[in-house]
């Protein structure tokens, strides 16, 4: 009997590609809901929004205060990332108090996941190759925002 053990990466790269690679599918699958039926799309933006925010709550918590602490020219990068955060808790919100019905909820929807795309370009061309260049210990941090994210559920 074959009884393959999968483990997760530990690098915190990884982690992240992961995770916006699992964000991206959820915006795509909502947005193909098109019409569709407005429970449905109101479970798809909670599971979006909780997701989208445990990611975030791991990044302020973890990810940002160990860059912050072993790469001193990264406050640009982690102010701007902190900014995109703030917009993205602010669609959020609004999503949170309209329902399916609201005719700008799949607009909200839509713009949400058009910044999503943006950040995640950001993270992946800017912050990336600076993790990448820099003395850091990915796995070490990744095994921290693991930690992190037990912490969330």
């Amino acid at each position: 009997m074959n009884t393959q053990v999968i483990v997760p990466p530990s690098n915190a790269i990884d982690l992240l590609t992961i995770d916006h690679r699992k964000l991206s599918e959820l915006f795509t699958d909502y947005l193909e809901l098109g019409e569709g039926d407005s429970r449905l799309k109101e479970k798809f933006a909670n599971f979006l929004s909780r997701d989208l925010l445990k990611y975030m709550i791991i990044q302020e918590n973890v990810f940002f205060p160990f860059i912050l602490s072993k790469i001193k020219r990264g406050q640009d990068l982690v102010d701007e990332a902190i900014v995109a955060h703030v917009g993205f808790k602010e669609l959020i919100a609004k999503l949170q108090h309209m329902g399916a019905d609201d005719e700008l909820f799949d607009a909200t929807v839509k713009v949400l996941s058009q910044r999503f795309d943006v950040y995640v370009d950001d993270m992946e061309s800017c912050f990336f190759p600076l993790l990448k260049r820099s003395e850091i210990d990915l796995d070490e941090l990744g095994v921290r925002m693991r930690q992190g994210a037990e912490k969330v559920d």
